[in-house]
């Protein structure tokens, strides 16, 4: 596990693939590599009610640069996770990441990776549910609207 200083020093590229790491264990198959996946008790960070909130209040002890690559990071998994390669729940996690930590940045991906994009309607709805998180609403609630209502989701 790296130290909080090593994820302090870590850069957008860094983040993408911890992060991919640590939302494809919470899906594995063995308890035991789900239970560690969040697990930053080492970093100083207690456990939360789920791997979400774990992440948060580690997102919250990082250096406001790191936090800042942590949110881009989360952008490039969100632009360049394939359905065929990346498990569908951690997709999910990341989504509802993006709501928890309001990244906004993220919510101009999400058209273009669900409804129109690779991911086609499979997160649209995750996806809708976080945008309407956000407050004040974001210019793109109107088409995930809108697309969400093409397939009959909203």
């Amino acid at each position: 596990m790296e130290t909080l200083a090593q994820l302090d020093a870590f850069s957008a590229q860094d983040f993408k693939g911890w992060l991919d790491r640590c939302l494809r264990q919470q899906y594995d198959v063995d308890l035991e590599v789900r239970y560690r996946a969040c697990d930053f008790r080492g970093l100083g960070v207690s456990r939360g009610e789920s791997d979400i909130d774990d992440m948060h209040r580690l997102f919250d002890k990082l250096s406001s640069s790191a936090q800042e690559s942590f949110r881009e990071g989360m952008c490039l998994l969100l632009k360049h996770s394939e359905p065929a390669t990346f498990p569908l729940k951690a997709m999910e996690s990341l989504i509802v990441l993006v709501a928890v930590l309001q990244v906004r940045k993220a919510l101009d991906l999400f058209l273009p990776v669900f409804g129109d994009g690779r991911w086609g309607m499979v997160c649209l709805g995750v996806s809708l549910s976080a945008a309407l998180s956000f407050n004040p609403p974001p210019p793109v609630l109107k088409d995930l609207k809108r697309k969400c209502a093409e397939y009959a989701l909203y």
